[in-house]
C-alpha cells in the first residue's frame, strides 16, 4: 500500500516525533507535525528528499519510523495496520476507530486485506467520508487504545464487522479474537447481542455458532468451514499425537477418523513456511515423526485452503474412504 523507500532517519526530524510516528506504524498527521514547530514547507522539503510519503492529505509516513516487515506475512499485516490507522490520523483527535480497522489494532487476524478506513467523532458531526475515511454515527460509551489511538472495544467492533463481510471473512475474525484472548466468551456472546437489528445480522446470524476458538489462524477458519459447506467436516480439531512411548509429538489442525481406524492427518501452514530453514527442518522432522501404518499426513498453504483445493482433496480422499460425518473421535492419538 504505501511507499517502501529507504528507511533513512532524516536528523531535521525530532527524536520525539520519530518516537510517535513508531508508535502509528510510522504514519504522522498535520496536527502532530505542527505541534512541533514543523509548516508545510518544511513537510514537503522532507517529502522532496525522500525522507516522508504523502499518502492523504493530512497524512504522511515516516520511511524510517516504519517497522522493517522481515516476510510477506509481516508486510501484509503492516499494510493492514497502517490502512486502520488512517481514520483517527486523518479525522482527528475526537475520532475512535471501528470496526475491521479497530479489530486490526487490537490484534484480530483475518481481516480483508483491503478495507475502508471508519472511525466514529466523539463530538457527532456528519457521517460523510473524510479522505477516503468511513464516519459512523456511533455512540462511543467506552475506548482502548491501540497504537496509541482509541479504539471501540473488540466485541463492539466484532459486531460492526461481521455485519459487513463475507461469511469465511466473518467467522475467521470471530475465531481469531476468541484465539488470542481478545475477547472472552462473555464478550462473544455480548457481541452476538450488538448485531440484533444491525443490516446485515440476518445473514450473519447462523455464523455465530460455526465459530471455534481452536483455530490458530484464518487460512485454519477457511479449511474448517470449507470441508464442512461439502459434507467433512473434521472429527477433530488440534488433534493431540503422542508417540508409542508416550511421549508428545505434536498438535494437528485437522483430523479425520476413517472407518478403518486409521486417520487422515491436515496441517495447514502459513505463507512463509519456507521462509526459515530452521523451521522447515523442524516441520520436516515432526512430520517423520508423525507417519505410521495408521496415519496419511496432508500439507497445505493457505492458498490452498482460501481456494477450495484443500477441501476437494479432503472431500476426494475421504470419498474414497467410505467415511461418514458423526462418528465420535478421541481427542488424542497414540501412534503405534
Amino acid at each position: 500500500m504505501f511507499s517502501e523507500g529507504m528507511s533513512r532517519q532524516p536528523s531535521s526530524v525530532p527524536a520525539g516525533l520519530i518516537e510517535t510516528a513508531r508508535r502509528q506504524a510510522g504514519l504522522l498527521n498535520a496536527r502532530q507535525f505542527e505541534a512541533y514547530g514543523l509548516d508545510w514547507d518544511r513537510r514537503k522539503v522532507l517529502i522532496d528528499s525522500g525522507a516522508l510519503v504523502q499518502v492523504r492529505p493530512r497524512v504522511v509516513l515516516l520511511l524510517a519510523a516504519q517497522p522493517r516487515a522481515v516476510n510477506r506475512s509481516e508486510e501484509l499485516d503492516l499494510c493492514r495496520v497502517q490502512t486502520a490507522l488512517l481514520g483517527p490520523l486523518a479525522c482527528g483527535p475526537t475520532a475512535v476507530v471501528t470496526g475491521i480497522p479497530a479489530l486490526v489494532l487490537a490484534g484480530v487476524q483475518g481481516a480483508p486485506q483491503r478495507f475502508v478506513p471508519e472511525v466514529t467523532l466523539r463530538c457527532g458531526g456528519p457521517c460523510l467520508p473524510r479522505d477516503g475515511v468511513r464516519v459512523r454515527r456511533t455512540p462511543v460509551k467506552e475506548s482502548v487504545l491501540c497504537f496509541g489511538v482509541p479504539c471501540v472495544l473488540p466485541q463492539v467492533a466484532l459486531a460492526q464487522a461481521v455485519c459487513e463481510v463475507s461469511h469465511l471473512t466473518g467467522v475467521a475474525l470471530m475465531d481469531s479474537a476468541r484465539n488470542r484472548q481478545i475477547i472472552g466468551e462473555n464478550d462473544f456472546i455480548a457481541a452476538r447481542r450488538l448485531t440484533f437489528r444491525k443490516r446485515g445480522s440476518v445473514n450473519a446470524k447462523a455464523w455465530w455458532a460455526e465459530s471455534d476458538p481452536r483455530a490458530d489462524s484464518p487460512a485454519e477458519t477457511v479449511a474448517r468451514i470449507t470441508c464442512t459447506d461439502l459434507g467433512f467436516p473434521p472429527d477433530m480439531l488440534q488433534l493431540k499425537v503422542f508417540d508409542r512411548n508416550g511421549a508428545w509429538v505434536g498438535r494437528i489442525d485437522l483430523a479425520w477418523r476413517l472407518p478403518d481406524g486409521s486417520w487422515l492427518l491436515g496441517e495447514v501452514d502459513g505463507v512463509d513456511w519456507h521462509n526459515e530453514r530452521r523451521q522447515v527442518e523442524r516441520d520436516l522432522n515432526r512430520q517423520n515423526a508423525l507417519l505410521s501404518p495408521i496415519t496419511t499426513i496432508r500439507r497445505w498453504t493457505g492458498g490452498a485452503a482460501f481456494k477450495g483445493r484443500l477441501a476437494d482433496e479432503v472431500a476426494e480422499i475421504l470419498s474414497a474412504s467410505g467415511w461418514k460425518p458423526g462418528c465420535p473421535a478421541p481427542s488424542r492419538l497414540y501412534l503405534p
